[in-house]
């Protein structure tokens, strides 16, 4: 089977894909009975149903995860969901069993906020939606003003050593920085990397977690200076005042050389 047969990127189309699962011979998968993928924007999340940016509701036949959140803890709510969205959702589609007789539909999906819906950066949260927009903010800035190229990274995997193999190794956590964002000059000149993270939680417990893993994040990086965009401290202010800092912060960081 190959993938661009059975792949749709348009709720509009997902008929089409419907029909070409239907009518895919069995021999043309392997292991496993025909199926195809659907990936689309969210607009919004109800009890088993995708409501996509344009076009009609998506039943969900079987588990409908969503990113940081559990089917069982009674806090994904539609206003806590709307919040986080749009988001970037990949469905399965087949037949719940292999009688001719069933109906292709969405067996499966996991939803992931992004950025918007017109980019498509996976991001945890609101809050990493405000710091991206900073991020931008600077990288136009620079440019326009500095000659500075400047690119921002999502990591999604594991950016740590490579603990395989190591006699009795410690284990650690994840180092999955928010953001990093790399700086380079007009005559290519080494790219200056900072580590972004945004501190969405006040807890002392949370707050000891990322100074572990940032220094994690530091070493593995070879020293990157990290920036943080708190919204939390200092105490007092407005976030208006700790979002210009941070652009401050940010700015800074990535012009000394």
């Amino acid at each position: 089977m190959k993938l661009p047969e059975f792949l749709c990127t348009s709720p509009a189309r997902l008929g089409e894909l419907t029909e070409r699962i239907g009518a895919a011979s069995a021999g043309r998968f392997t292991r496993t009975r025909p199926h195809g993928v659907l990936i689309a924007r969210i607009a919004a999340i109800g009890a088993g149903v995708l409501e996509p940016v344009s076009g009609s509701a998506i039943p969900v036949r079987g588990r409908l995860a969503v990113f940081a959140e559990r089917a069982d803890d009674g806090s994904a709510t539609r206003t806590a969901r709307a919040a986080r969205a749009p988001y970037l959702a990949a469905c399965v589609l087949g037949r719940a069993s292999p009688g001719a007789g069933e109906p292709v539909e969405v067996l499966s999906a996991y939803a992931h906020p992004c950025a918007s819906e017109r980019h498509l950066m996976l991001v945890d949260s609101d809050l990493e939606r405000q710091t991206l927009a900073q991020l931008r903010s600077v990288q136009d800035w620079l440019g326009s003003r500095k000659g500075l190229r400047v690119v921002i990274e999502k990591p999604l995997f594991d950016i740590g050593p490579d603990d395989t193999g190591v006699r009795e190794a410690v284990p650690r956590p994840p180092c999955i920085p928010d953001f990093m964002v790399r700086a380079t000059t007009a005559d290519g000149a080494p790219a200056r990397v900072v580590i972004v993270e945004t501190m969405g939680f006040a807890d002392e417990a949370y707050r000891a977690r990322k100074r572990h893993t940032l220094a994690l994040m530091r070493a593995a990086l070879a020293g990157a200076t990290v920036v943080v965009h708190d919204f939390h401290e200092p105490r007092g202010v407005l976030q208006s005042w700790r979002a210009r800092r941070f652009w401050d912060d940010l700015r800074c960081a990535l012009t000394e050389r």
